[in-house]
This record gives C-alpha cells, structure tokens and sequence, in this order.
C-alpha cells in the first residue's frame, strides 16, 4: 500500500514479509551488529519479527522499487513502545529523501505512543544523526553483547496551532473579552484582579519589571502591550493564544512580547510571570498608561479619525 511517493522516485509503503527476505542481505555493517547482539539470529528474523508484530512498520523503496529500508513503531508488555530502523547502502545514496520522508511519517506513527524507545550503536554516526535529526534525546550508554550503545527516546510533540490574520483575531479577542467580563464570576476592577493575582513592582534605571502570581484555572484577557519587551515565566504552566496560535509553556521560559499585542492565557499551574519593560516613570498609573491599552482604537491617528469619520457629520 502506498504512503507517499517522492519526485525523484522514492515510495514509502506498508511493508510485506517479502520486503523483509529482500532487504536482509543488504543491510549496512552497523545494522547487522546491531541485529547480532540482539534477540533475533539473523538479519531476516529481526525484518520479518517488525513486520508481524509492530502495530505499523513502513518499507522505503528506491526508485526502482528495491527496498533499502523499513522501520516500525510498536509496544511490548507494558514497557515503554518501540521504534526500530534497518537499512542498506541505499539509504545514503537517497539520503535526502530518506531524511525529509521520516521527519513527515514520524508523527503519525506516534499518534498512539507519545513516547517510544530503543538503543543505537554508539559509534553508528549515520544513525545517530538521523535520530537528533528527529529530535531524539539520549538518555545514557548501555553496553550489550560487548557493544556500547546509547539508549534514546523521542516524545510526541505538542501540535502546533494554525494562526489567524491579524485583524480577524483582534476582533475576535475583543468580544471574547467582551463576553468574559459579563460572566458572574468574572473579575472585572483592577481591586478584584489584584487581590487574586498580586503584583509586585520594581524599578532599574529606566526600567519597569513587574512581577505577577496566577493562580491556576484562570482565564485571563492581557491588555493592549504598546512596547516590545521581554517577559519570563518563572514556574508554572500556561497556555497563551495569540493571532500565531496556542502554545504552552512550561517553566522556565523566556520570550519576548511584540507591540500591539494582546494574549489570552489559561493557567494549567500557578504561574509566576515576570515582565521588563522601557520607561523613566515610577508612577503605577502613568506606567500603565505609557505601556498599554485597552483597545485598538489607539492605533488610529487623528487624520484616520478624519478620514473615517468624513462626511458623517
């Protein structure tokens, strides 16, 4: 069955017992080792075992439909799932190819293991890259049947969230505040917001840092940011949507806020966030006039008044 085919002629497809006989005696010297010191006496039963028992293994074809590689995702008891690759020579004559099509499978092979698991032959250069390439972390050197390995795993990553124009998401910001505020519960004067989140304020040479504590289970509308700057989250755990999308962060993290911004944040955790920020007032109201804003209306000048107003009158 066929996955995807590449333009210079590459297919990954599901692979079959006889991709397995086929491949086996190709295998590159490294994955041979590797079959050796393990469970499997052959190269053959190693291919074949992946092909019977993974819960997905896909076959690399060159492009004259000649295996020279296959791979798989799979569980065993209750440890951790497993990934594997065996390859022959082919793979680096088409390593291009072989390098962008498993960053595109990966993914889905991990859509029922968040986390997988295996080991790598210390010295096997080739494949050591092609695992950092696919954001494996190594974990530490196992020595097995006198072969020093690295043992690794790679975890799912989070998906990624589609952005919205600008100014479509500026609206939607603003009636979702809108109708935040009008809830019952709502924390809405600057006296409620503050008691649950308290603030502290400290001044540089013309600097402003204001550090904030979020309890968790909140939603929470930022105002209007009119400066770029720096922020950090320095513990806790936060989801924060902006026009780019939804992330979350973890602490400890660093980032930066651009001008003419405004976030929604939902705290997993109680978060302690820190903002730095440019001015030489030391008054807490003049500060919040210089560096935010309440609604975008601000952006427009008086001659964008005029202009939009003529004639209305």
């Amino acid at each position: 069955m066929l996955i995807k085919e590449y333009s210079n002629g590459c297919k990954a497809v599901l692979a079959t017992e006889d991709h397995a006989r086929e491949l086996a005696p190709l295998l590159r010297e490294y994955d041979s080792i590797e079959v050796s010191v393990g469970q499997f006496g052959t190269n053959e039963e190693a291919l074949l075992y992946g092909v019977r028992n993974d819960d997905v293994t896909i076959t690399g074809l060159d492009p004259d439909g000649k295996p020279m590689v296959m791979f798989g995702v799979g569980s065993s008891d209750d440890s951790i799932p497993y990934i594997w690759l065996l390859g022959s020579k082919g793979v680096r004559d088409y390593w291009y190819t072989f390098a962008k099509a498993s960053k595109e499978i990966l993914p889905h092979l991990l859509l029922d293991h968040p986390c997988v698991t295996n080991i790598v032959l210390k010295d096997y250069n080739d494949s050591v890259r092609w695992l950092k390439w696919l954001g494996a972390k190594f974990i530490r050197e196992v020595e097995v049947g006198g072969q020093v390995f690295y043992e690794f795993i790679i975890r799912q990553k989070e998906p990624t969230s589609v952005g919205m124009p600008v100014e479509d998401f500026r609206e939607s910001i603003t009636l979702f505040n809108k109708n935040l505020r009008s809830l019952p519960n709502a924390m809405v004067t600057r006296e409620e917001i503050d008691a649950v989140n308290p603030l502290e304020h400290f001044f540089g040479d013309g600097m402003y840092i204001r550090k904030t504590v979020m309890p968790a289970g909140q939603i929470i509308v930022s105002k209007i940011h009119k400066q770029n700057h720096p922020y950090f989250i320095m513990s806790g755990d936060v989801s924060v949507l902006t026009e780019e999308g939804v992330k979350r962060y973890k602490a400890p993290y660093f980032g930066m806020t651009k001008p003419d911004t405004q976030r929604v944040l939902f705290t997993h955790e109680e978060t302690t966030w820190i903002t730095v920020q440019r001015t030489n007032n030391t008054d807490l109201k003049e500060i919040e006039k210089e560096l935010t804003e309440d609604s975008f209306d601000y952006k427009l000048s008086n001659t964008d008044f005029n202009l939009l107003t003529e004639g209305t009158k």
